[in-house]
């Protein structure tokens, strides 16, 4: 049989699986009725029209941490967590419409750390205690915790006027001794961003512009001379890297967009070979994937308007069947006072 009626047949197949196929997200959220059309997601919402973006997931894939833009009845805006036990949502932290974004778990879940006014911000994730650890005029740019939970790997801007080189690009800092520095391969000091670390650490992943190519996705490993350019392109641009594992699958990938004009394709190759991996549909921006990879937090229109808000489904799911909206959107009136209660809103049952 050839391979393309082998994916057909397994597409019709789980199509028709029972609804039981989406026991296991029941459990966790509210039951409900898909509201998504099946066999694929709801388009991107791209631009502003996002109430909630950032999600991130805590490392035992129980709650989600993401950044809430405009007032609502669930508080003003700032971090939130989502707890997938307990089906609340409750303020963390009070921000702007700013930040803090770029929002990521240290290994032991205790601490965030995120972008708020163009610096680090590490935000404790019990009592939403904001530090900042340092102040840089270059800013920050998508931090990434390392899997050992002591070094945070970020990005600065440009800089300008007599700045030394080693003030922009990708910087690591240490927070035990307080010590940042720049990466350099060899005499190349490496800079493009979102940047990811491997899950052992022994290397990262970025967005990189090498001589001949627009942008590329490349692999640095400690103590190399160079960096190793994984996929490259001319014309389009490489967004919303994540270094994605999933054990069920034996995948050790890197899963990111691809943006020509309006047209937006995700890939996932392998992380040492760069070879394409099977991804079953396209992403956008803010999608992520859950630790242990089963999952995916997508920024979607909420039911009956188009602003995003944050939307569950299982990776194997094609056809629809486990999506389920997380967070709701609902604008607070002026004349409406802010309660203690709405900051511990219920999550929504099902897709609306």
């Amino acid at each position: 049989m050839a391979l393309s009626s082998v994916v057909r047949l397994v597409f019709i197949l789980l199509c028709i699986l029972p609804a039981g196929c989406g026991k296991q997200v029941t459990r966790v959220i509210s039951s409900g009725s898909d509201s998504g059309p099946r066999g694929g997601l709801d388009p991107q919402v791209l631009g502003h029209g996002m109430a909630d973006d950032s999600p991130a997931w805590a490392p035992d894939g129980a709650s989600i941490a993401f950044h809430r833009a405009f007032p609502s009845t669930y508080g003003p805006p700032g971090v939130y967590v989502l707890s997938l036990r307990s089906h609340t949502v409750r303020l963390l932290a009070a921000g702007d419409w700013t930040g803090p974004r770029y929002l990521c778990f240290s290994p032991d879940g205790r601490r965030l750390a995120g972008v708020w006014r163009s610096q680090l911000a590490i935000l404790d994730a019990g009592s939403g205690a904001i530090s900042w650890p340092f102040f840089t005029e270059s800013g920050v740019w998508n931090p990434d915790w390392s899997p050992d939970g002591r070094r945070i790997l970020y990005h600065r801007g440009p800089t300008q006027g007599d700045y030394p080189p080693d003030s922009s690009g990708i910087h690591i800092f240490d927070l035990l001794t307080g010590e940042d520095h720049a990466v350099w391969a060899g005499s190349h000091r490496l800079a493009g961003w979102p940047m990811r670390w491997s899950p052992d650490a022994s290397r990262f992943a970025f967005i990189d512009a090498p001589p001949g190519y627009w942008r590329s996705v490349s692999v640095y490993s400690f103590g190399d001379t160079a960096a190793t350019m994984l996929m490259g392109t001319t014309s389009s641009l490489y967004d919303w890297l994540h270094w994605y594992t999933n054990p069920r699958h034996r995948t050790d990938g890197l899963l990111f967009i691809e943006k020509t004009g309006p047209q937006m394709t995700t890939h996932l190759i392998d992380s040492r070979t760069g070879s394409p991996l099977p991804w079953p549909y396209s992403l956008g921006p803010w999608d992520a994937p859950s630790p242990d990879g089963q999952w995916l937090v997508l920024v979607r229109a909420q039911p009956g308007d188009s602003i995003g808000v944050l939307f569950l489904r299982a990776v194997d799911d094609l056809c629809g069947r486990t999506r389920r909206q997380l967070t709701r959107y609902v604008p607070l009136a002026d004349s409406q006072p802010l309660s203690q209660g709405d900051a511990n809103d219920e999550l929504p049952s099902g897709g609306g």
